[in-house]
């Protein structure tokens, strides 16, 4: 039951920094981000070629599907009060990703600690296998 919690947090978070960061930089934003997109590039082309070898055949894979949870907090931590110019009551990372941990919210660094600690339990489920 945890891990179907956890997959639509994960599909939450990746939609909503997509359209975020797609809000406040139009069509700019991937320029915006394109140190993970290059690095999202590369991990679409090795998993391209790990189906390929496994027999799977040829299969498209969208750079956008291939973000992990490090991509999430490094934009979110970027761009944490950045709003579209012509928006003032927009929802900000800062709005949407702060979670008192029982830490309290005075810093960055503890209203999105939430997202490390998810990630932790994240891999956990995710090499259940291998543990």
């Amino acid at each position: 039951k945890g891990r179907h919690f956890g997959v639509e947090i994960e599909i939450f978070m990746i939609h909503q920094v997509l359209q975020k960061i797609q809000e406040v930089f139009g069509d700019d934003w991937e320029l915006e981000i394109n140190s993970i997109m290059r690095k999202c590039l590369e991990r679409a082309e090795e998993e391209k070629e790990k189906k390929y070898k496994e027999g799977l055949g040829r299969t498209e894979i969208e750079w956008t599907e291939m973000f992990n949870i490090n991509d999430y907090i490094s934009i979110i931590d970027k761009y944490w009060t950045r709003k579209p110019e012509d928006n003032e009551d927009y929802t900000t990372f800062q709005d949407q990703f702060s979670i008192d941990t029982g830490e309290g919210l005075g810093s960055k660094a503890k209203s999105i600690k939430w997202i490390s600690r998810f990630n932790s339990l994240r891999n956990s489920w995710a090499h259940e296998g291998t543990k």
